[in-house]
């Protein structure tokens, strides 16, 4: 199941299916101006929503039964990211869910988000860190961490900050962890690609303008597959490809997809008698 959201006149969210493409679900409101992001629960029950009005409201719907349990102020700043994670007590017991929402010059840790009235606490970063812009996030065992504009992995246990670690140069853009969840993997405009253990030690690293021939590498997006041998990746440049993390490859020797990427495509003529084509656009090449 997938769960897509639009902006433009009265948005809202479609959950449909990868094996029909028919849609199952439309969750019941209509967004403000724009969905601008969405996370499903680890447990798949429940999915929180983050419109693009001014309150920047946090909605969680249970979705099957297509009903809102909770909806909150999410903060006068832009949210570019939100997922769920765990809640422990001092004891190391959890007490369910919650929800860590990140982005322009903020990070928010949600409790109580099964009622009407969640809370949410702004973590204290003292000296070791700086608030910025965060782009990316992640629940990486029992740890939440996102990725900040300078490159740094910032880790924090329940709302408290334990440490940064150092990944890429600039802004650190994606974060994906395996099914098995002993593995966080990172991405980020440098063309970079990096696998971390738990203790943040870098494992591999694959750097992408050795791998692809494009015109931009920065890294939008990364995800691992089930058995957490691939890794699928999307570019600035609007590829996706799939990696071998043993081999360091590309699987099947090209991308998933790939297309002019800078600007806009000028050029289009069809084959007389092939079922080709042929196109040219401001990136400089015909394909």
């Amino acid at each position: 199941m997938v769960a897509t959201g639009q902006q433009g006149h009265q948005p809202f969210v479609s959950i449909w299916s990868t094996k029909t493409c028919e849609t199952q679900i439309i969750l019941p409101e209509i967004q403000q101006n724009a969905v601008s992001c969405m996370s499903f629960s680890p447990n798949n029950q429940l999915i929180a929503v983050v419109s693009l009005d001014k309150d920047h409201t946090i909605s969680v719907y249970d979705w099957k039964m297509r009903v809102c349990i909770s909806k909150s102020y999410g903060g006068c700043k832009r949210i570019l990211g939100i997922y769920f994670n765990d809640i422990n007590t001092d004891d190391g017991s959890n007490v369910g869910l919650g929800l860590v929402s990140y982005g322009d010059h903020e990070i928010r840790f949600w409790k109580n988000i099964s009622t009407r009235f969640p809370s949410s606490i702004r973590p204290v970063l003292g000296e070791n860190g700086s608030m910025q812009n965060f782009l990316s996030g992640a629940q990486f065992m029992d740890q939440s961490v996102v990725g900040s504009c300078d490159g740094y992995i910032y880790v924090f246990r329940d709302e408290s900050f334990l440490l940064k670690v150092k990944a890429h140069t600039g802004p650190l853009t994606a974060m994906d962890v395996c099914y098995s969840k002993k593995q966080l993997v990172t991405g980020g405009k440098d063309g970079s690609i990096r696998l971390w253990t738990i203790d943040y030690t870098c494992l591999k690293e694959f750097v992408l303008e050795s791998i692809l021939e494009s015109h931009n590498t920065n890294v939008r997006s990364v995800a691992f597959n089930p058995h957490g041998t691939h890794l699928v990746v999307g570019t600035r440049a609007a590829e996706i490809c799939e990696l071998s993390i043993d081999e360091g490859t590309r699987v099947r020797g090209k991308s998933l997809v790939d297309a002019h990427a800078i600007r806009q495509l000028w050029g289009l003529a069809s084959h007389p008698t092939k079922e080709e084509c042929i196109t040219s656009g401001d990136d400089c090449t015909i394909r």
